[in-house]
């Protein structure tokens, strides 16, 4: 049985490289960013990263979930 994700590829990039790399009408991205003002990540993400994100995505030729 072939698996669906056979040809999935999985990448670990900054989120803005990933998309301007990557974006197509046929791509699915998932974006997880950490949740506002959490600690615990390890990993600096601050509002203005957010904002960022949100005027990328609309754009977008690929869809998110």
């Amino acid at each position: 049985m072939r698996s669906k994700l056979s040809n999935t590829l999985v990448e670990r990039l900054d989120w803005k490289t990933c998309i301007d790399k990557y974006d197509r009408p046929y791509t699915l991205f998932y974006l997880d960013p950490t949740y506002w003002e959490a600690e615990g990540y390890g990993v600096p993400f601050p509002y203005a990263q957010y904002v960022q994100m949100a005027s990328r995505l609309r754009p977008l030729k690929g869809r998110t979930s």
